[in-house]
């Protein structure tokens, strides 16, 4: 319980605690984690989220991925037509979708037929798009890496390093947190919080125009499921922010605040307005509350979108009805992203293990448009109370246990397991606060299962040692008696008042 807290706070100093330990002990509670969202169900999203997928369907129709950018151009020119709030884009567009050689351009402007190229290079379209779209468009992007400064070697997380600057977008920096308050000065070589050292951006046709952008990492536990997401990551000394907090940022007009403490660890993540907080880790990390399995949210074919017609046929809650589609996307939040099989972007999540990527996403933006997203272990309030009953609790458990007979045991065992089940589940996880109690429920047992195995090893050595011992000198049923009521065992014996017959047997004695 201690390492795997001190693990999520970023307290872990010892690599092997750190990086082999920790990992695994985090992967019991998480799986505990999971049981705990099936119980509960699913719930509906609370804020208009949209899925505009790029599926199977669509590929087939428009071409294989990554399109041409005048087909995405033209997908998020008819999202924001049919009355989108805020589009935000899974996908990075890194190098340029160039379809005239280099040369034949060259020979093109020496003909004073350069405008030829931008007719002809989809690269532009999209352009003109970003330009059009950039108050309410959120651009994506991904790193090569993530790292730790604080403990991982100078080579591995060169976050410092000028080679490594120098390759960092042009003006990127305007994508980053507005506001960035530490007391003591920031050192981006000591802090434990994940630092990027190389992006994977948008070509700077797309970062000049855009005024927003998100990163879309995933961060994956383990045993590869999605249960947590980071809300900021360092870059030269900069925090920036996921493309799902952008988004909320966006839609609500906010600005974001990052404080740190005087260890170089996370004060508050905020929307600096309104002053509303981000429940955090001290590493920056928000436990996502997910809200059921794939397809909770509203999905809409790119195909549709792209169509014409205003009305058409999709499934949701498990039915295919016919929508309008101004009516799904006007004020919405919209995420495009790829739903295909073949493209690969699925992942794992609590309540279903093969779910697009874009989904996660989307249950990260619908936590923060809600201001519910998961609260881990409770603060310090539920650290120590959790100490406590693994302590002070487990002691007392283990003194009733040991002088109680085996079935008065069970049931003690039964209704302690019973009771910190319920509140945990209703009292506590339902209320959107998940404990650490997984090692709880593992003492508990542990120490029933050994007591009443302890137990039953002494008992057998003394029976046995009963039945040798006055098998010698008394009948086997009156060891079994005692066996059996070992209170019979007095000093002294007991006095009773009994009619004793004698009777013979005629010739027994010659026979």
């Amino acid at each position: 319980f201690l390492v795997t807290e001190n693990g999520v706070r970023g307290n872990l100093e010892n690599k092997f605690l750190r990086e082999t330990v920790f990992p695994r002990l985090k992967t019991f509670s998480t799986v505990i984690t999971d049981w705990k969202f099936k119980m509960r169900g699913p719930r509906p999203p609370h804020s208009k989220v949209v899925i505009v997928e790029v599926d199977s369907a669509s590929l087939e129709k428009v071409g294989r991925w990554p399109w041409h950018r005048d087909a995405t151009a033209y997908l998020i020119e008819k999202t924001f037509a049919a009355g989108a709030k805020v589009v935000g884009l899974d996908m990075v567009f890194s190098e340029p979708d160039q379809r005239i050689p280099p040369e034949l351009g060259e020979i093109l402007k020496t003909q004073n037929l350069g405008a030829l190229v931008e007719t002809f290079e989809t690269d532009f379209a999209l352009g003109k798009v970003i330009e059009k779209y950039k108050d309410r468009l959120v651009l994506g992007y991904t790193t090569e890496t993530a790292c730790q400064p604080q403990y991982d070697k100078p080579e591995e997380c060169p976050v410092s390093n000028p080679d490594a600057i120098a390759t960092h977008p042009a003006g990127f920096a305007k994508f980053a947190y507005s506001q960035f308050e530490t007391p003591n000065g920031f050192d981006p070589d000591k802090t434990p919080i994940s630092s990027i050292p190389t992006f994977i951006a948008n070509i700077q046709l797309y970062n000049e125009p855009a005024l927003h952008a998100g990163y879309f990492n995933a961060f994956l536990d383990p045993d590869g499921y999605v249960r947590r997401t980071s809300m900021l990551m360092f870059a030269a000394g900069k925090p920036y922010p996921s493309l799902p907090l952008e988004m909320a940022r966006v839609g609500l007009g906010e600005d974001l605040r990052l404080r740190l403490d005087s260890q170089q660890r996370v004060a508050a993540v905020e929307f600096a307005k309104s002053g509303r907080q981000i429940a955090v880790s001290d590493l920056g990390a928000m436990e996502v509350n997910f809200r059921g399995p794939g397809r909770t949210f509203t999905y809409v074919p790119a195909l549709d979108v792209m169509a014409d017609s205003d009305k058409i046929e999709i499934e949701i809650n498990r039915k295919i009805a016919s929508y309008s589609k101004t009516d799904l996307l006007k004020d919405a939040y919209v995420l495009i992203g790829v739903s295909a099989l073949g493209v690969f972007d699925m992942r794992s999540f609590p309540f279903d293990s093969n779910v697009a990527g874009v989904e996660g996403h989307a249950n990260i933006l619908d936590n923060l448009l809600g201001g519910d997203p998961m609260v881990y272990g409770g603060g310090m309030a539920g650290y120590l109370t959790l100490l406590f009953l693994m302590t002070i609790g487990a002691l007392a458990f283990s003194y009733f246990t040991q002088r109680l007979e085996a079935v008065p045991a069970l049931l003690l065992f039964v209704f302690i397991m019973a009771a910190a089940a319920i509140s945990d589940q209703k009292l506590l996880f339902e209320q959107n606060y998940d404990w650490n109690t997984a090692f709880f429920a593992a003492e508990m047992f542990t120490i029933f299962v050994l007591t009443v195995a302890v137990k039953f090893v002494l008992e057998e050595r003394n029976k046995k040692f009963i039945r040798g011992a006055f098998s010698r000198y008394v009948a086997p049923a009156v060891v079994d008696s005692v066996l059996k009521d070992p209170t019979k065992l007095t000093v002294g014996g007991i006095k009773r008042e009994l009619t004793i017959m004698f009777s013979d047997i005629r010739g027994f004695t010659t026979f």
